[in-house]
């Protein structure tokens, strides 16, 4: 990094103090970490901006395509990345085109000798062009692959294998091709566990099967067998692993039980839209009700997955109503739960929550469907979320027609909150008591509305002051203020009370002429509105990372209208605009 020396003043922040010093600068950009990303946000706006496009970078299809560049003078330079040192990044996002060729792609792996995170989006067959890649990717940690059209995923697990990425931590497979899931070779897959044991700890695979073979755990089926897989098979374990993920796939009850065997430490599970006969295994009583409430200790011997922490489950389709309590029941450390099945009947939900409060439970994430034909009563519903296992929740969705103060016991610790609701229009009289609850989460980070707004009321009095300009408060930001010797003036009280900060928030506007509960949305030309946009959500909330806008319009709004409209936000904020699913 060049940077020239600037004057210091009495009114120079610390910021102006730091990059006056180059060496400095540059010494506090060889430690950052791209974890280190977002609390660096929080310190400072201009040391995130300054920082944050050397430590990821992303290459699409264009940079791909570019003629082989002109070497800049430093052996560490990256001429794609105008001279910005290669020993800082650290995470690299790659799209391949359908016809990738090798050349480019190694060239820019090559010069990140340092990469601990990759991610490639692939829209290819040729998957031989992951063995000449990989070969400099030798220190990941982490490593996604999106593979955008059908492919014969073994090849890509070979080259994998060749690879040798002993350090993975994270591993995720996403085949995103609509259709069956792609068959993989178990004794392929079970090859790079045994290679990363010693460092996997999160794998996600989606739209994968696991396929029986010859012979190990998944061996050819015989007479009486369930696909090969059975339990008495089991040969090895993976006690690493703490994170698994399965997604758009195939289970049974017999695999689901030879999952639990290969990962008896698991911590995390998540089941996302995979068909079969699995979830009874899942939710079967390990012993007589009769004994239950008494024994909990000889259910946690009996459950599946005993160890979880975080337990997340979303079926295919729903073919009848359980009883959540099953999904608790000998697992003593799990704070995490999340599902979209549902209850078994009308007030079971304060079944489950009493049971978790008695023998212990601490939840801090919280999904569970409360939205049932004739709907709970809000006496129910503020009954089983004023429970105390919520009482220190720190993420909950809701989906109710209504909602309540007393529904929010845990309003001092919650930082993302989700309402769902079907997309239905917040009437003004909800709209108010909304804006009374979001006043109440001084800690909330994360916003998520599904329901149509009718102007942005419900954001009133939260965040900052539209009418005090930023400028006015540009020192009010402690990050910002004068040190050493200069004198440091005392924030006033109008940056403190801009909580809560958010920095993600998710909303539909526009919404259509005809509720979707009264039938088929009806969309409106009106356009968005993005100067009310700007002025009631983008300047209250300036710390704001993330807005996503649904709409019920016909068409997304003009490029012409967005891209000036784009250009007056903070740098670091990603918009982004779609319609609803007519």
């Amino acid at each position: 990094m060049q940077l020239s020396p600037a004057p210091i003043s009495p009114t120079s922040c610390p910021i102006d103090i730091v990059f006056s010093i180059p060496e400095l600068a540059d010494h506090i950009a060889r430690c950052l970490r791209a974890s280190h990303l977002r609390q660096l946000r929080l310190v400072s706006k201009r040391l995130y901006c300054a920082y944050q496009p050397q430590l990821s970078v992303s290459f699409p299809d264009a940079s791909l395509a570019l003629p082989a560049p002109t070497y800049a003078d430093s052996a560490d330079e990256d001429p794609r990345l105008f001279g910005v040192p290669t020993y800082r990044i650290r995470s690299i996002s790659l799209t391949f085109d359908d016809k990738p060729t090798a050349g480019p792609i190694v060239e820019v792996l090559a010069y990140h000798p340092h990469l601990s995170s990759l991610q490639i989006d692939f829209h290819g067959y040729n998957l031989r062009i992951f063995e000449t890649a990989f070969v400099h990717t030798k220190d990941l940690v982490s490593l996604t692959v999106v593979f955008h059209k059908k492919v014969v995923i073994d090849n890509f697990l070979k080259s994998l294998m060749v690879a040798g990425l002993r350090k993975l931590h994270t591993l995720v497979i996403d085949c995103k091709e609509a259709g069956s899931p792609s068959h993989a070779d178990w004794q392929l897959f079970r090859s790079i566990l045994e290679m990363t044991e010693g460092s996997l700890t999160t794998l996600k695979l989606a739209g994968m099967l696991l396929c029986p073979k010859t012979y190990g755990v998944l061996r050819k089926p015989i007479e009486g067998e369930e696909d090969g897989w059975t339990t008495g098979s089991v040969s090895m374990s993976f006690p690493r692993l703490q994170s698994l993920t399965l997604k758009n796939g195939e289970l049974s009850l017999a695999r689901i039980k030879v999952l639990h065997q290969l990962f008896p430490q698991l911590h995390t599970l998540e089941l996302d839209g995979c068909s079969g006969d699995w979830l009874p295994a899942l939710m079967e009583d390990p012993l007589p009700e009769a004994v239950q409430r008494q024994l909990d200790q000889q259910l946690q011997d009996h459950a599946l997955f005993p160890e979880l922490r975080s337990l997340k489950v979303w079926l295919v389709f729903q073919s009848g109503r359980k009883r959540l309590l099953d999904m608790v029941l000998g697992r003593m450390h799990l704070h995490t739960l999340g599902t979209d099945i549902l209850p078994m009947f009308k007030g079971v939900i304060n079944e489950l929550a009493d049971h978790c409060s008695v023998v212990g439970h601490r939840f801090t994430h919280l999904t569970v469907q409360t939205y049932i034909t004739g709907g709970h009563s809000i006496e129910e519903l503020e009954k089983f979320y004023n429970a105390e296992c919520f009482r220190y929740l720190q993420y909950v969705f809701m989906q109710t027609w209504d909602h309540t103060i007393n529904m929010f016991p845990f309003a001092g610790t919650l930082t993302s909150l989700h309402l769902g609701g079907k997309a239905d229009v917040i009437t003004s009289q909800h709209a108010t008591t909304l804006n009374e609850i979001l006043k109440r989460l001084p800690l909330l980070e994360v916003l998520i509305i599904e329901r149509f707004l009718q102007g942005y009321a419900v954001f009133d009095g939260l965040g900052r002051d539209v009418a005090i300009s930023l400028s006015e408060l540009e020192l009010s930001d402690p990050s910002e203020q004068p040190v050493g010797g200069f004198q440091k003036p005392i924030p006033p009280p109008e940056w403190i009370q801009e909580r809560p900060f958010l920095h993600e928030l998710q909303i539909y506007a526009c919404p259509p002429a005809r509720p979707p509960t009264t039938g088929p949305i009806v969309s409106l030309n009106d356009p968005l509105d993005l100067d009310e946009l700007h002025s009631s959500v983008v300047q209250r909330f300036r710390f704001l990372e993330k807005l996503k806008v649904k709409t019920a319009l016909r068409h997304k709004p003009r490029e012409h209208r967005i891209e000036p409209w784009k250009a007056t936000l903070p740098t670091w904020l990603d918009v982004d605009f779609s319609m609803m699913n007519k």
